[in-house]
């Protein structure tokens, strides 16, 4: 063989040796979500009136799978006629639900803000707006004439959707999502409930894509939404 197709195949060898080397050991990055977390406000209802002096309760949801576990990564800010009222920050292990004593400032204007950051620095931030009324004089909203169930918010979504079902009176109360072939792939509640309105969150990241029919049955009322749920 001649003296320089030696030195050529010699260099072809030394260069894939040199490149199988590097790989050894390295694994795949690891890919990063780009996609904000999903803040879903429960209570109170938007523009609902306070009683000022009243003890009430602030609830909300936080979906992200990349909350960082050791930080406040969320964060709830209350403001009454402009001016930071009250704000503290949470771990995702906490719960989030807050009782606060709305001030006594009969007639003023506030809003809720519940803010959230994952490791990959993706933010979002959910606000709401309520008023303080006269103590004593805000009563909590009426509850619902019927059984009534809501269209899922967001609706299509990926992974994770919000229903939303009101009881006119306590009773059981089953809630259950269905592929269209009938079978059931979430009970998402099930027993008795209070009077009102209320909220449950359908985790879907196991499903795949395509139509799912939410069913809500109680007292012999049935109420079926339909959920699209595209990856």
């Amino acid at each position: 063989m001649p003296a320089h197709r030696l030195a050529i195949l010699l260099l072809l060898a030394a260069a894939g040796s040199a490149r199988a080397a590097t790989g050894v050991g390295a694994g795949d990055p690891v890919a990063a979500d780009l996609r904000p977390p999903a803040i879903d406000l429960l209570a109170p209802a938007e523009g609902q009136a306070l009683p000022a002096g009243g003890v009430q309760a602030f609830r909300w949801i936080v979906a992200d799978s990349h909350l960082p576990a050791d930080s406040a990564a969320v964060i709830l800010r209350i403001r009454v006629a402009g001016a930071v009222a009250w704000e503290a920050a949470f771990a995702p292990a906490d719960s989030f639900h807050v009782d606060w004593t709305a001030p006594d400032q009969e007639g003023a204007a506030g809003d809720w803000t519940v803010s959230a950051r994952d490791a990959f620095g993706n933010a979002s931030s959910a606000p709401a707006s309520f008023v303080i009324a006269g103590a004593g004089t805000a009563a909590p909203p009426p509850p619902p004439a019927a059984v009534e169930l809501t269209p899922a918010h967001p609706n299509p979504f990926n992974p994770a959707t919000t229903l939303r079902f009101s009881l006119p009176r306590p009773a059981r109360a089953t809630l259950a999502v269905f592929d269209v072939a009938g079978r059931r792939v979430a009970l998402l509640a099930d027993g008795p409930l209070p009077a009102g309105r209320h909220a449950v969150r359908w985790e879907a990241a196991g499903q795949a894509s395509g139509v799912y029919l939410a069913r809500l049955e109680c007292e012999g009322a049935v109420r079926v939404r339909r959920l699209v749920l595209l990856k």
